[in-house]
């Protein structure tokens, strides 16, 4: 694997999970700071879906590095099913 590569593509979606991990951190917490009904998790996949569909909708007006980075490193990380698992346990 060349260094391009790890620059360009890998490294930007692991750098974009890491905030992804973060809003979910924080949207679990506002959900039990606010009583918000159902399980913590659910918050973040209604987010992460939203922000999904969102980047999908206006992919043609940013390049498509920035869309793999927001959809499959921000909301990867943020609607992962590691979370449903860490919460379930």
């Amino acid at each position: 694997m060349s260094t391009d590569t790890i620059l360009f593509n890998i490294l930007p979606v692991a750098l974009a999970s890491c905030v992804g991990v973060f809003l979910r951190i924080i949207l679990a917490a506002v959900a039990n700071i606010y009583a918000i009904p159902g399980p913590s998790f659910l918050l973040a996949n209604i987010v992460g879906c939203f922000i999904i569909g969102q980047t999908l909708a206006l992919s043609s007006t940013f390049p498509a590095n920035v869309s793999i980075w927001i959809t499959t490193g921000v909301c990867g990380a943020l609607t992962s099913f590691s979370a449903w698992q860490q919460y379930s346990a």
